[in-house]
């Protein structure tokens, strides 16, 4: 998938024996991959396989295997701190009879109208079956209780999606179900694959990209010859981006659905895509018609019935329908989740409601996104977790790590560098092994 806004990226150091590049990315600035999207260092990425892959614009992409990561970051990040503006309805699209598309003013959702939400289902978490762990430098699964369901035999192993997981073992790729069958066998010195999505996984040479089944077949083929990179499956369509650096989406059988048209793209959720053209972000219907024009300097996808927006005023939300909910006034905003949407605001975090309200001041020195219901957050410097009353249900004393957060009942965690899994009340159920180092 494409970096979205989401968790901030951790703190890592970027190197490569092939090229002059290194560096870090900053967990709350951002700073070298906002560099890397922008293209300034020659080098796009997406996420694959738990990790950051580079694509080398100028040829053939190149793609390196730099750090493990669970989640993505904010698609871009504010010049300058943002200032509240008063908001104008923003316009919606209608197209008419000869094809002419028109804009026409949309009234801003009451109070009452926001407080009853959209009727559109809201993505559920998906629950994890099992846990990675490390032993000895191998990889294995264990399930909630701690006990142990896969032995540690593999050289890495992925989280499962859609039932499978990815695993290494004795320079051979191997897709295995939860309880640890091997279902394909491939080179695991040549090729990488992706989580599943809609039954289909990016699959990746290093010199090249397809998508892959279920059964390991390789297909889409006469699409993704012509790819640069590749975005996974939701909701039956996924963003392809050609050399010629114009994107477009296709369906599970590989035909365009949209042409490639656009710079850049998101992910459909909620029957939406955001898209950017000439410089602008606005989103697009499965069948490529105008939803929402485009007019703002960056977008996410919707989650939660809401889509985090930017333009010179900041980051705001919109609905469905284009309207402004909360106004473009912070410095960052990610997508809504478990209710809530973390936002920043001079170099502070806190946490808003979908009507704009504030649920807790931002004044948190750091602060994710809830997950199951409680946000990895930071106080003096030490890290924590608390529930949406802002209470501290386990109490600040790990290290800063971006896989914590809970997923399936656990958390990861690091205390003095030791890596541990723990429930929602603190209590550890199993050690591990470093799962961010490679």
């Amino acid at each position: 998938m494409f970096i979205q806004a989401k968790l901030p990226m951790p703190l890592v150091k970027i190197s490569t024996s092939l090229i002059s590049l290194s560096g870090t990315v900053d967990q709350k600035t951002n700073n070298l991959a906002t560099t890397i999207r922008k293209g300034l260092l020659g080098f796009s990425y997406y996420i694959q396989k738990g990790r950051v892959m580079l694509k080398f614009i100028p040829v053939i992409p190149l793609l390196f295997l730099l750090f493990t990561m669970l989640n993505g970051c904010n698609s871009s990040e504010p010049d300058v701190a943002a200032n509240t503006k008063e908001q104008t309805p923003s316009p919606s699209v209608v197209t008419t009879a000869n094809g002419t598309a028109v804009q026409t003013p949309t009234a801003a959702p009451t109070p009452a109208e926001i407080a009853v939400g959209c009727s559109q289902p809201v993505a559920s978490e998906q629950t994890k079956n099992l846990f990675r762990f490390r032993q000895d430098g191998k990889w294995g699964y264990f399930q909630a209780d701690g006990t142990t369901v896969i032995p540690p035999k593999y050289d890495y192993a992925t989280d499962f999606s859609d039932e499978l997981a990815t695993v290494y073992i004795n320079n051979k790729l191997q897709l295995i179900n939860v309880r640890g069958d091997i279902v394909v066998e491939r080179d695991g010195n040549k090729e990488n694959v992706g989580p599943f999505h809609n039954g289909m996984a990016i699959l990746s040479t290093g010199i090249w990209m397809t998508y892959m089944n279920t059964k390991g077949e390789q297909v889409l083929n006469q699409v993704t010859k012509e790819a640069a990179l590749l975005q996974d499956f939701y909701e039956g369509m996924a963003l392809v981006e050609l050399f010629s650096g114009k994107s477009g989406y296709i369906n599970v059988n590989g035909e365009w659905i949209v042409p490639p048209v656009y710079e850049k793209g998101t992910y459909f959720s909620l029957g939406m895509a955001a898209v950017k053209k000439e410089g602008k972000w606005g989103f697009i219907a499965k069948d490529g018609s105008m939803k929402i024009p485009f007019q703002y300097e960056d977008a996410a996808s919707f989650q939660e019935c809401l889509a985090s927006v930017k333009d010179t005023g900041g980051f705001g939300f919109i609905d469905l329908e284009g309207r402004v909910v909360i106004p473009t006034q912070f410095e960052f905003a990610e997508s809504f989740s478990n209710g809530l949407a973390l936002v920043r605001q001079d170099g502070k975090y806190g946490f808003i409601l979908p009507n704009g309200e504030i649920k807790l001041p931002i004044t948190m020195a750091f602060a994710t996104s809830f997950k199951e219901g409680l946000s990895f957050a930071e106080q003096n410097g030490r890290y924590g977790f608390i529930n949406q009353d802002g209470n501290w249900v386990i109490e600040p004393q790990y290290d800063y790590s971006t896989l914590s957060e809970f997923r399936g009942g656990l958390a990861i965690v690091q205390k003095n560098g030791v890596w541990t899994y723990i429930d929602r009340s603190g209590k550890i159920v199993r050690e591990t092994e470093a799962l961010d180092s490679i």
